[in-house]
């Protein structure tokens, strides 16, 4: 997940001090956890209800910091289910001891957190179809909000590298995400060998779609890798959409 950091943490107890606390006053906005819902052992399904300011400027795409710890902050896409007013839905991918990872393992309904946004970041809105989206486990959200589109899923090809197939499977089913030959999964490999097999699964389906547009999420070091591919194949800047949710051994990105 993405990463801001507001201010140092106080380290003793992990929470800012008299100073944060007015920062987080000024640039965020209070909303509270109303469920958390485990979709398997690595995700959480997490409804906030940040207030009817905050859903009536999302659009799908859009990203929200949330201060997970102290002063720092991570970032996740919101979708929506029924969007009732104020309600903006995220998943959560348990990475590691990662700061996010902790908040989304420990939080409760009734909790309160600080956030800013939503936020424009992938435009899904203004995708033109067909479109591929690619992506990892902190894709999964991504692909959800993509529904909130006027054409929905219509046109849409999904490619996600996970770490467990039969998990990820099983959490796309209860998000209830298209199945069938709409989603491809690739199995991750700790030495990046893996990614060869996407790239000529995206190059296979450009050459199936000439028009194929492509939405590229999660690791930035995939995402070079496809990057590269695609564009020697002459696929054109204008037609890729790259955004990296995660680096490894890096925080920083947004």
């Amino acid at each position: 997940m993405a990463h801001l950091t507001l201010d140092p943490v106080d380290p003793p107890r992990g929470r800012p001090g008299t100073w944060g606390t007015a920062l987080l006053r000024l640039f965020t906005q209070t909303a509270e956890v109303v469920a958390v819902r485990p979709l398997g052992p690595r995700c959480r399904h997490i409804t906030l209800d940040a207030g009817p300011a905050a859903t009536a400027k999302w659009m799908p795409g859009d990203k929200l910091q949330i201060a997970v710890a102290g002063l720092k902050a991570r970032t996740f896409t919101p979708f929506t289910w029924d969007f009732a007013p104020g309600r903006l839905e995220l998943l959560a991918h348990l990475h590691g001891e990662a700061p996010a990872a902790d908040w989304a393992r420990t939080v409760v309904p009734g909790a309160t957190c600080q956030i800013i946004g939503p936020r424009r970041s992938v435009p899904l809105d203004e995708l033109d179809r067909p479109t591929l989206l690619f992506g990892d486990e902190t894709s999964f959200a991504l692909a959800l909000a993509m529904r909130a589109t006027p054409r929905r899923w219509t046109g849409v090809r999904f490619v996600f590298e996970v770490n467990d197939l039969a998990e990820s499977r099983d959490v796309l089913r209860q998000l209830s995400l298209p199945d069938g030959d709409q989603i491809d999964l690739v199995e991750r490999r700790a030495d990046g060998s893996h990614r060869p097999d996407i790239a000529a699964a995206l190059l296979r389906e450009l050459d199936a779609q000439a028009a194929l547009q492509f939405v590229l999420t999660g690791h930035a070091a995939t995402l070079q890798h496809l990057t590269r591919a695609l564009k020697q194949r002459g696929v054109a800047a204008s037609r890729l959409r790259v955004k990296a949710y995660w680096a490894t051994g890096k925080t920083g990105l947004d």
